[in-house]
C-alpha cells in the first residue's frame, strides 16, 4: 500500500485529473458490486472538483486507496494509477 501512496504523491500529484479519476471509480466499484459493501469514497469529479481543496482531494485519493487495499483491490488500482501519464494528474500548484 505505501508503494501505492507513494505514486500518488510523486512530485507533487494531488489526485488523477476528471475523467482519469474516474477510472479509479470503476476499478473500486468491483468490490461493491459483488457484496453488501456500500461502496468506496466516490472521486471528486465534474462539479465537484471546484468545490474541494487540493489537500481534500489528496485525501480522498488516500482513502480509494485505504479501501482497495481493504477489498483486494490494491493491485488492480496500482496497475491503473501507474498507466497515467503525467499530464494525467493534478499536482499541488507551487
Amino acid at each position: 500500500m505505501e508503494q501505492v501512496l507513494k505514486l500518488c504523491t510523486r512530485d507533487g500529484r494531488v489526485c488523477p485529473l476528471g475523467g482519469n479519476w474516474a477510472g479509479v471509480d470503476r476499478v473500486l466499484k468491483r468490490a461493491a458490486s459483488e457484496s453488501a459493501d456500500p461502496g468506496p469514497p466516490p472521486s471528486f469529479i465534474l462539479g465537484g472538483w471546484w468545490m474541494f481543496s487540493d489537500e481534500e482531494k489528496a485525501e480522498r485519493l488516500r482513502g480509494q486507496v485505504h479501501y482497495a487495499a481493504e477489498h483486494g483491490l490494491l493491485e488492480p488500482l496500482a496497475a491503473y494509477l501507474s498507466g497515467l501519464k503525467d499530464d494525467q494528474w493534478h499536482y499541488y500548484s507551487p
